[in-house]
């Protein structure tokens, strides 16, 4: 995943395991990051994708909290727990971040739809 065009679909109020693959362009396009190199991964759902990341409307999932599960580092394999309480109407954009050491970069997200039943 390397762009924001990677839409997602949930159900209000379900746990949802949300299955990633990351990818980088070092050094071709397409190439899986290594995950095992990584100092966390995050995943955030917010209201838009506007919304300040510090927000309190924002949910954040990180691997070094559990949240993000690495599968197979070398294929850049994970998944995201993301809570029944996060899973809201109101939350209509996702963002995948990668953090080695202090540099922080956008992995890709877009657009959340959460199907209210």
């Amino acid at each position: 995943m390397a762009n924001k065009d990677q839409n997602l679909t949930l159900n209000e109020g379900n746990t949802e395991k949300v299955n990633l693959t990351i990818v980088t362009n070092d050094p071709v396009p397409n190439t899986p990051m290594l995950l095992d190199q990584l100092t966390d991964i995050e995943v955030l759902l917010k209201p838009s994708e506007i919304t300040p990341d510090s927000d309190a409307s924002v949910w954040r999932g990180k691997m070094s909290d559990g949240d993000v599960v690495i599968t197979d580092a070398g294929a850049g394999k994970c998944y995201v727990k993301i809570p029944a309480s996060a899973v809201t109407t109101t939350r209509q954009f996702w963002r995948v971040d990668t953090v080695s050491g202090s540099e922080r970069k956008t992995a890709g997200g877009g657009t959340v739809t959460v199907v209210d039943w």
